[in-house]
Parts: C-alpha cells; structure tokens; sequence
C-alpha cells in the first residue's frame, strides 16, 4: 500500500527562491558575497537563496535559508508575489528561482558559512557599485535590486 504522501523523486526537480531583503527602514537591501569555495557562483555577490525541500513553500525556503545562511527572521512581503523569475544551467539542466521580497527586523547578521562578507546597500550604492566593472554579481542583480526598491 503506497502512502499518500509519499514522493515520486522521478518527478522532482530543483528549484531555487532568493529574497531580497530590506532593513527595518526599508531604505537598505542584503547584499552577501559567496566564499571562493561555493561550487556555483564563487566569489559573487548575491541576494541569499535556497533550494526548495520537497513539501515546503517558497516562503519557507527563504525563511530557513535566512536563519541558517545568514542568522535572520525574515518576513516575506508583497504577497509572496515574485518580483522575478531567473534559471541557471547545472550541467546538463536548466534549473529555475524566483525572487522574493522581505524584510528583516535587524541589521545583524551572522554568517553561517558559504558566505564571507556581507553589506547592506542602498540605492545609490546598488548604482555606483555595480557599473565599477570590478566586483561581481550575480546576473540581473542591479536590475532586479531597483526593481525591489520600486515595488516598495
């Protein structure tokens, strides 16, 4: 007899959420830069993102990953609604996230490993630092950063 929950892992496929997440003023969003031994994207910087368990909600995958990444409570705002959608290739697969909004009640943040440094920019840092040339971020990062600030 087959348990009603149980998973098809044939029917399982990785899919990421990233947060982009504000201080308590709302004026600032986490940046973190991940450490030169991540497998994918070392030495970029990101928003924070985790992969989604099977049985958890998108909402839950960016709380715990914010907990456990970064020491953080988040709460997700705007409805949970995607701010965007992005893919990556994994070898011989595209994988897909979406990007969340949230906001933290702290500035404080504690880095749990895969992470080496972390600021918390505003909107003139997000266009002054990321047209240097220099630093390195993920695809779309400026883009979908001002994106957030225009939503809220």
């Amino acid at each position: 007899i087959e348990e009603e929950n149980e998973i098809n892992l044939a029917k399982v496929s990785e899919v990421h959420v990233a947060l982009i997440c504000f201080n308590p003023a709302k004026d600032k969003i986490l940046s973190v830069h991940r450490s030169a031994s991540k497998k994918r994207f070392p030495n970029m910087w990101e928003f924070g993102c985790g992969q989604v368990k099977p049985n958890e909600s998108f909402e839950d995958t960016v709380r715990r990953t914010y907990r456990d990444d970064f020491g953080i409570e988040i709460e997700v705002m705007n409805n949970a609604a995607p701010v965007a959608t992005y893919s990556f290739n994994n070898g011989n697969q595209t994988v897909p996230g979406l990007i969340l909004l949230g906001k933290s009640e702290t500035e404080s943040v504690t880095l749990n490993g895969g992470h080496d440094e972390y600021k918390w920019l505003t909107k003139d840092d997000i266009n002054n630092i990321c047209d240097d040339g220099e630093t390195q971020y993920v695809e779309s990062f400026k883009e979908n950063a001002l994106k957030a600030f225009e939503l809220l």
